[in-house]
């Protein structure tokens, strides 16, 4: 009679081994594209979150200001807009809100008490009021107005430019 074979040849287990490897290499490369489709992702949405905090402060601003909007320009062609607004974030008596770019290219936020003049850059005006950054690395900050339509425009570097439309509410 014919006995039946009870163990796997050399040959065998060396084919199985490198069939194994082959879709350990396999799953690895589907692993590492998956970390690497995730990190993208998790930049695009953390600049699209970024986008979105920006255009709610623009609209709200512009939305509930309750003055005319001054627009003019620095010594670097960036626009400045001042008003007077009832969003408020830190102080509800400090009304007026002004947009401009510092000098090591952020974009700030500064709500105060008195109205904000480029020329008066005294240390009391600052103790007095908030100041936020809101980005960095701006290239170019510029504002459009036509009638109630406020239109904000930042260029950051190595970045898109960016337009946030918003409306003031009469």
């Amino acid at each position: 009679m014919f006995k039946a074979k009870k163990a796997f040849t050399l040959l065998e287990v060396v084919i199985s081994i490198t069939i194994f490897i082959i879709l350990l290499i396999f799953l690895y490369r589907a692993l590492d594209d998956t970390k690497l489709g995730n990190r993208k992702f998790e930049k695009y949405l953390q600049e699209y979150d970024n986008s979105n905090y920006l255009y709610k402060i623009f609209s709200k601003d512009i939305a509930q200001s309750i003055s005319d909007v001054k627009i003019t320009q620095d010594l670097n062609g960036n626009s400045i807009i001042i008003f007077e607004s009832t969003n408020n974030y830190y102080n509800p008596f400090y009304k007026n809100i002004a947009y401009i770019i510092s000098s090591n290219n952020n974009l700030m936020r500064i709500e105060s008490e008195d109205k904000f003049e480029k020329a008066n850059g005294s240390t009391e005006f600052y103790n007095k009021c908030y100041i936020t950054k809101l980005l960095e690395n701006v290239d170019k900050f510029l504002i459009l107005k036509k009638e109630d339509k406020i239109v904000f425009i930042v260029n950051q570097k190595n970045k898109d430019r960016i337009y946030y439309p918003t409306y003031k509410i009469k």
